[in-house]
């Protein structure tokens, strides 16, 4: 990819300018409901995030409600980036439930598992010395795992990968949720078939009468999903989650008055869910009642004045009314109410980013990485804030850093690969972007092909380069760098008449200025 571009990585706007971009208000906060995803149209149980500017490909078994606004928003905040609990024990990295370490597992599961079976996979699971041993060694789990990472990753007749576990048993990214079904493949049916089976079995799981429920709203059965809502209701066991249902149903259905009806009472079941509370706010603003928006969130912070969600909810509503000077005061309220929370720094990072303050976007990062080093999602957030400013020998440093403590995040793969092939011209950096990129081969998030399709067109694989890109911008048709990388395929392939049709599509979109000039000198080959 070109690393670095504002046409590949920018995509900020909280708010996106004028229009309230509530799709890209969820993904700020990250830590929406499963419901409240289904809503706005959205998985909610994916941990890998595309590159920033990137955006995921539509998926016909998902509800994909109105988004008015730019929706150029950063597509997936990662899983992990909800909000800490305290732990007393020294890893202080399990008091996040839900880590990334099981992503690069999750994928090959998804992927080679189901065609290739058992045949030739083993396991080991390795108990560790107590941690008081370790200690004065350095010996961290986190650093353990990352030695045999990069021990085991020279390994290329096999793909071996370690994996921490949970902080609870049963809740992970490599094991997943005790109950989660993904219709990946467009098999509802087939689907809340087996959810059935189980229900019948089982009629007072509330997990799979939970899961039974998301299907249904991502298939857009609403009278369905409000069947499911009514027999957990019936149960009476969690208070609030069959109006979470029903708010949802009636949202697909855009019937925004009384979603928020039932989403308000599912919230006062449940005070100070923020998941819940987004989707108030959501729906609110939907049915254009923004007003009725602010009062809510007003009376969330007369009694949780400590809330950071709410505030940045708050400044968020405040730049889609183009005052972004008091949205600005919110972001900073959320982190004055919770300095180790990163929503309040991201917010207002992106807000400064939106600006065009690069400089003062990492100030902001830096004094949240000052609270939470250990944070990814700020750790992330940095990066990409150098690169926005130029920095690209610092973002690619911090990208280093990360790939130690997180050896298997394809995100922190993929943008430090990207980056190394643009902006380094030595072989032994391209030849070290080919070797990250592979772990990327598996995946089928298009953002990840652009990248490797990209690095074997610089590595003269144009063949191999031409596939792969050719099905990335198929499925990102509105990223104006995709569309150019394709184009310097087919010029490399000799295919004009093609690139000459890619390159006006990259027009089109309307690209920053650098990558307009690129374009510029690739049509004049064409024009020969």
């Amino acid at each position: 990819m070109q690393a670095g571009s504002r046409g590949r990585r920018t995509a900020r706007g909280w708010a996106s300018g004028v229009a309230v971009n509530l799709a890209g208000l969820a993904l700020a906060l990250a830590f929406a409901s499963p419901m409240a995803l289904a809503q706005q149209g959205q998985e909610p149980s994916s941990s890998v995030r595309p590159p920033p500017g990137a955006s995921m490909p539509a998926d016909r078994n998902i509800v994909q409600p109105e988004r008015p606004g730019n929706y150029d928003n950063e597509m997936w905040r990662k899983v992990r980036e909800g909000l800490r609990g305290q732990v007393s024990i020294p890893d202080k990295k399990a008091g996040q439930l839900v880590q990334s370490g099981g992503e690069a597992w999750r994928n090959f599961r998804n992927g080679p598992l189901p065609k290739y079976g058992a045949w030739g996979m083993g396991a080991i699971f390795v108990v560790l010395a107590p941690f008081e041993k370790r200690a004065a060694q350095g010996l961290s789990a986190d650093k353990i795992l990352a030695d045999v990472g990069t021990t085991l990753g020279s390994v290329q007749e096999a793909f071996i990968i370690t994996i921490p576990p949970p902080p609870v048993r049963g809740i992970g990214t490599g094991g997943g949720f005790k109950m989660m079904v993904q219709d990946r493949r467009g098999r509802g049916e087939e689907a809340e078939e087996v959810l059935t089976q189980v229900i019948s079995r089982y009629p007072d799981n509330l997990d799979a009468l939970s899961a039974l429920a998301q299907l249904r709203l991502n298939r857009r059965n609403w009278s369905g999903a409000r069947e499911v809502a009514e027999t957990i209701r019936r149960l009476g066991s969690k208070p609030g989650l069959a109006d979470q249902i029903v708010g949802a149903a009636l949202a697909g259905q855009k019937n925004y008055e009384h979603s928020v009806t039932a989403l308000t009472q599912a919230y006062n079941s449940n005070p100070g869910e923020a998941g819940l509370m987004f989707s108030v706010v959501r729906s609110y603003v939907l049915a254009n009642q923004q007003d009725k928006a602010d009062a809510f969130l007003d009376g969330v912070l007369g009694k949780h004045t400590a809330n950071p969600e709410a505030r940045v909810l708050k400044g968020l509503l405040q730049m889609a009314s183009n005052r972004p000077g008091e949205a600005a005061q919110s972001f900073k309220a959320a982190i004055e109410a919770n300095p180790k929370s990163p929503v309040g720094y991201r917010a207002l990072a992106d807000l400064r980013i939106k600006q065009k303050s690069y400089s003062d976007a990492l100030v902001v990062l830096r004094d949240g990485l000052r609270e939470e080093p250990a944070s990814s999602p700020l750790q992330l957030a940095y990066a990409e804030a150098l690169e926005l400013s130029g920095d690209f020998d610092g973002a690619m440093a911090t990208y280093e850093r990360m790939l130690i403590d997180e050896p298997g995040s394809l995100i922190v793969v993929n943008n430090l690969a990207s980056l190394l092939a643009e902006h380094r011209s030595d072989e032994a950096s391209l030849d070290r972007a080919t070797k990250l990129a592979k772990s990327l081969a598996r995946s089928e998030v298009p953002q990840f092909k652009d990248t490797l399709g990209w690095i074997d067109y610089l590595r003269g694989d144009y063949k191999s380069a031409t596939g792969l890109l050719e099905e990335a911008a198929a499925a990102l048709p509105d990223r104006a760098i995709v569309q150019y990388h394709l184009g310097m395929s087919y010029v490399a392939a000799g295919q004009m008449a093609k690139a000459a049709e890619q390159f006006k599509k990259a027009l089109a979109l309307n690209p920053d200025s650098s990558l307009q000039e690129k374009i510029a000198l690739a049509q004049k080959k064409t024009a020969m």
